[in-house]
């Protein structure tokens, strides 16, 4: 897929490294960089209302292998993202098991992206 120990990470990296234990921990050796996703506002009835899930496909051949890449987004000012909505996230990752927080510096609403679906 692709080389989770280098680079910017992706939401094709987060992906990736909860696909097995050696990819887990080369996510893991990345806690604390910088990063920027797009995806979409996911929420769940146990989410807190300053988080969101942020969400986006990964497809790699056809629509039977997508993969759900997905960050739970922390310090979100409540109230401000819709459900479904297109942001960019920036902030610092922290990988916990096969959980990944991003700790938001900054969000802001985008337009749905021309590809949604990210392929390796």
């Amino acid at each position: 897929m692709t080389d989770i120990g280098e680079g910017a990470l992706t939401l094709v990296d987060v992906a990736a490294g909860q696909t097995s234990p050696e990819s887990e921990r080369a996510l893991a050796a990345r806690a604390g960089e910088t990063v920027r996703f797009v995806g979409f506002v996911s929420r769940y009835d146990d989410t807190p209302a300053d988080e969101f899930v942020l969400t986006r496909y990964v497809v790699s051949c056809c629509v039977a292998d997508a993969m759900i890449a997905s960050v739970r987004t922390v310090n979100v000012t409540p109230g401000v993202f819709a459900e479904d909505e297109w942001v960019e996230v920036r902030g610092t990752i922290y990988p916990v098991g096969r959980e990944v927080i991003v700790d938001a510096s900054a969000i802001r609403k985008v337009d749905r992206p021309e590809r949604p679906y990210l392929t390796p």
